[in-house]
């Protein structure tokens, strides 16, 4: 018996097997089942249809607030890999925590019960896309500054464990891109540092706070995106660096995540023609991806491509679908896809079509889903599993403990990067004109300064207003004291017509100071890293003394003081 079994197929197996049960036919095959993971992984992988394998690479968004009935269908029918909640999706935590309810018990019908991926960006700071009742922070870079892996690590976990109320059992954070290049803009505040040690360990912890809420944690834009000045979102970046230079920089972070069990891994939209040899992104690049991912470092687990409706995924002459077959022939595990419903579901049938036509292409996929069932496994039979149906009527959000910890996070994060006049007296309020796109900073600023006036911007990241210009020109010889609130390049075209006041004016920046190091005229500049009312109110209690800073900027851009006691 042991020999023929030995010599037969899983499908040849379970056929066999079925013949000798007594007559009777196995009891179907579950997700459920209390098998050994890998036992139970391969079992799942040699039962699946062609439709039901392809269904399992895929991680997709979905439009609206809700999943419509032609999503959650093919969900029922096929099952799926997993779900993406975008910014789009989720104008409160209620509507997240229904949305995973509908698609967690479509999958549950679905073909060997397999429940899915629930992911979304929640790196803290910048980038948050559930908001409602989850925390408003301080970006990674705030971490960098103070250097703390013990705020590293509750950071991480309560994220996390705001996710995992609402049933959201993966997260594409942390970042552990270096920041490099100090025009690198779409990085920014979401790097922990420059410094790829600094970098590795505070993301160490914030991967190990993650995993202890019982969600799993994606390290991303491997190789890295933090020096280029190009956001993969409109274009590929092409980053020259060396093999030698990446092995001793960017590297360094994800040597030392995947030696501490990191179980998932973003691909990035980014080209390094000195190490492929081509102009290919990373994430649909074999170079990059089979060989220097899973080969030189060893890394065995989920590989998870970025949007693949990025511009950067798109080589202008492949055809709509050509890069979900690339992407998995590099070697990646999952294919995210934002939108649109017509082309992941072309991607979809063009996977199938390639594993019918193709036996080696089949193996791919195979091996893929295979891992991807492992990580199922492994967190979503967790005792410390996020719940598979929450309550959206009960959902213990917001968090009491996590408002209190980030709001000293924040406190203990803030840089004083120049001090010259500081602190200021409660009577500088008097004459004091704030320029800024937060309402809420001039409620935080009111609070220390009652008589100060507001002057507001509308917020855009790399634009200006030509008319708001010529206010600020006209206002600033009428202020005794100026305060700029500084959190997008565009804001800066307002700094530099401040130079002729410059003994006048004090710079709040907050996100990422790095345009600073253009403007060496500015003599009082204080750094925080969030747009939030704790990342505010931090920043306006080192002007009147209340707060002595002692972070320090983890960064190392010529022109611009790290600060530090």
């Amino acid at each position: 018996m042991k020999r023929i079994s030995q010599s037969l197929s899983a499908p040849v197996v379970c056929v066999f097997l079925q013949i000798f049960w007594g007559g009777q036919a196995l009891p179907a095959l579950s997700f459920w089942d209390n098998t050994p993971p890998k036992v139970l992984a391969q079992q799942l992988v040699h039962s699946m249809t062609d439709e039901q394998l392809a269904a399992q690479v895929f991680l997709l968004g979905y439009a609206g607030i809700t999943p419509s009935p032609e999503y959650l269908s093919r969900i029922e029918t096929y099952g799926l890999g997993g779900v993406k909640i975008f910014g789009w999706n989720a104008p409160n935590t209620q509507v997240v925590a229904q949305a995973v309810d509908l698609t967690q018990k479509a999958a549950s019908v679905s073909p060997f019960h397999i429940p899915l991926f629930v992911a979304t960006d929640q790196e803290g700071g910048w980038v948050r896309h559930i908001k409602g009742n989850t925390s408003a922070t301080s970006g990674s870079l705030s971490l960098g500054a103070e250097g703390l892996a013990y705020d590293a690590y509750h950071t991480g976990k309560y994220l996390a464990h705001e996710l995992a109320v609402m049933g959201v059992n993966m997260n594409f954070a942390p970042s552990v891109d270096l920041y490099i290049n100090p025009d690198a803009h779409v990085i920014g505040p979401r790097s922990f540092s420059a410094d790829p040690y600094e970098a590795g360990w505070l993301a160490t912890a914030f991967v190990r706070g993650e995993m202890d809420a019982g969600v799993i944690p994606t390290a991303k834009h491997f190789p890295g995106h933090g020096n280029t000045s190009q956001d993969s979102h409109g274009g590929l970046p092409i980053i020259q660096d060396t093999w030698q230079t990446l092995k001793n920089r960017e590297m360094i972070p994800y040597k030392m995540l995947i030696r501490e069990g990191l179980p998932a891994i973003m691909t990035g939209h980014l080209a390094f023609p000195q190490i492929s040899g081509n102009l290919l992104p990373a994430s649909l690049n074999p170079r990059l991806n089979r060989d220097l991912l899973r080969k030189k470092l060893g890394f065995q687990g989920v590989v998870i491509t970025d949007d693949l409706f990025m511009v950067g995924a798109k080589p202008a002459d492949w055809s709509e679908t050509e890069p979900a077959i690339r992407a998995l022939t590099a070697g990646n595990d999952l294919l995210l896809l934002s939108q649109p419903d017509k082309l992941e579901v072309a991607d979809f049938w063009a996977v199938v079509a390639k594993m019918r036509a193709e036996p080696s292409f089949k193996e791919i996929v195979q091996q893929a889903v295979s891992r991807d069932l492992l990580l199922k496994l492994k967190f979503l039979k967790s005792p410390l599993a996020p719940p598979l149906y929450p309550n959206p009527t009960h959902l213990a959000l917001p968090d009491t403990q996590a408002n209190q910890f980030f709001f000293s996070q924040a406190v203990r994060s803030v840089v004083l990067l120049k001090k010259d006049g500081l602190p200021w007296s409660r009577e500088a309020g008097k004459g004091l004109l704030v320029i800024t796109p937060y309402g809420e900073f001039y409620d935080a600023v009111k609070q220390h300064f009652p008589d100060a006036v507001k002057l507001e911007y509308n917020y855009h990241f790399f634009g200006y207003n030509d008319a708001f210009r010529e206010e600020v020109i006209q206002k600033a010889p009428l202020a005794s004291r100026i305060l700029l609130l500084l959190a997008t390049p565009g804001a800066y075209e307002y700094l530099k017509v401040l130079e002729p006041w410059k003994d006048k004016v004090t710079v709040v920046s907050v996100l990422s100071p790095a345009p600073l190091r253009k403007y060496p005229w500015v003599k009082t500049a204080i750094a925080a890293f969030g747009t939030d009312w704790d990342a505010f109110d931090a920043a306006v209690a080192v002007l009147d003394g209340q707060l002595h800073p002692t972070a320090k900027l983890p960064l190392h851009f010529s022109g611009l003081p790290d600060g530090g006691p």
